[in-house]
C-alpha cells in the first residue's frame, strides 16, 4: 500500500459497494469490500440452470446512450469499453404485459416517440400524456446528480410534485385506469408503493427507460466483475464471504469492524453500503438517537 493512501473499508459487495469502491480506488483510495455472500454485485448477480442463464435484478438498464450519465460514469472508470452490451433499438426500450387481458405494449424509444405511441392508443389522454411526460423530465432536471452536474440545492429548492406520491402525479395528468396502470409499470422493478413513492424517484428511473435501454450479452454479472477489477488494479480488495457482524466505535467514530471469522479490520474511514436497518444491527446502542433509530 502506498504511503499516505487512506485505507478505506465499505461493508457490502452489492452495486453500491461495488460503485463506491470503484470511484475511491480510482481517485486514489485503498479500498477493501466486504461482502458476506460468496457471490458479489447484489442485483447484479446472475445463476444458471440447465444452461440457462438468468437474472436476478438487472436485466434491462437505462443511462448508456451517448452522454448517458451511466455510460459516462462507466467510461470515467475504464470498463465502458469491456462490457458485452446489446441496445433494444427503438422500437421497444420495454415491453409490457397487462394482466387483466394480457395486451401486450411495446414502449418505444425517444420521449416524442413515447408520447406518439401512448397517445395513438389513447387518443382521449393525448394531451395529459404530453403534459405527464414533460413532467417527468423536468423534475429530473432537478436532480442535479441525475446528469452529474455540480449541485448546490438543498431540500427547499424543489418544486412542489417533487415530492408528490407517483401514483398522485400519474392521476393529476392522465384519467383512464388502464393508462394509468400502464404508466406505473415501472414501480414494479424498483419497489415503488402506493402513496410513498415519491415522484421525483418515479420521474428519474422512466426517463432512464424512455432514453433507450440496453441488455447485458450473457448476464449483468460482468459489470459487477469489472467493478471488483477497477478496485483490485488500484491495489484494493473485494473479500467474499466476509459478513461483518459487528462494528466498534470510540467517541462517536468507528475504528474498527469484525467479521463473521471473527477478523478485525481497521481504516481511515468505513462506509456502509447496506440496508440502513442491517447497519444498525452492527452498531452498539447509543450511536444514533432511539428516534432516529
Amino acid at each position: 500500500m502506498e504511503i499516505n493512501k487512506k485505507n478505506i473499508i465499505i461493508i457490502g459487495g452489492g452495486m453500491g459497494g461495488l460503485f463506491t469502491g470503484a470511484f475511491l480506488s480510482k481517485e486514489g483510495y485503498h479500498v477493501t469490500v466486504l461482502e458476506k455472500n460468496a457471490q458479489i454485485g447484489g442485483g447484479l448477480q446472475n445463476f444458471t440452470r440447465k444452461g440457462e442463464n438468468y437474472e436476478t435484478g438487472m436485466h434491462i438498464l437505462g443511462g448508456l446512450h451517448p452522454g448517458g450519465a451511466v455510460r459516462r460514469i462507466l467510461s470515467y472508470l475504464g470498463i465502458w469499453d469491456r462490457l458485452k452490451l446489446f441496445d433494444l433499438g427503438q422500437d421497444a426500450t420495454d415491453i409490457v404485459m397487462y394482466g387483466h387481458d394480457h395486451s401486450v405494449y411495446y414502449m418505444p424509444k425517444g420521449r416524442q416517440a413515447f408520447v406518439d405511441y401512448l397517445s395513438s392508443l389513447f387518443p382521449s389522454e393525448s394531451e395529459g400524456i404530453k403534459q405527464y411526460v414533460d413532467k417527468l423530465f423536468e423534475l429530473s432536471e432537478e436532480v442535479d446528480l441525475f446528469y452529474l452536474r455540480p449541485s448546490s440545492r438543498n431540500i427547499y429548492d424543489h418544486s412542489e410534485m417533487f415530492f408528490w406520491p407517483a401514483d398522485k402525479l400519474i392521476a393529476h395528468f392522465v384519467q383512464d385506469k388502464k393508462l394509468r396502470d400502464l404508466l406505473a409499470y415501472l414501480t414494479l422493478t424498483y419497489g415503488g408503493a402506493e402513496g410513498h413513492t415519491m415522484a421525483y424517484v418515479h420521474a428519474l428511473i422512466n426517463v432512464l427507460y424512455i432514453q433507450g435501454t440496453t441488455q447485458f450479452i450473457g448476464g449483468s454479472q460482468q459489470l459487477a466483475d469489472q467493478l471488483s477489477m477497477v478496485i483490485r488494479s488500484g491495489g484494493g480488495e473485494v473479500r467474499r464471504n466476509e459478513p461483518v457482524v459487528s462494528i466498534q466505535t470510540q467517541n462517536g467514530r468507528v475504528t474498527s469492524v469484525t467479521t463473521r471469522s471473527k477478523k478485525v479490520y481497521t481504516a481511515d474511514l468505513f462506509i456502509s453500503a447496506v440496508h440502513p436497518a442491517m447497519l444498525l444491527e452492527m452498531l452498539p446502542e447509543g450511536i444514533f438517537t432511539p428516534a432516529y433509530r
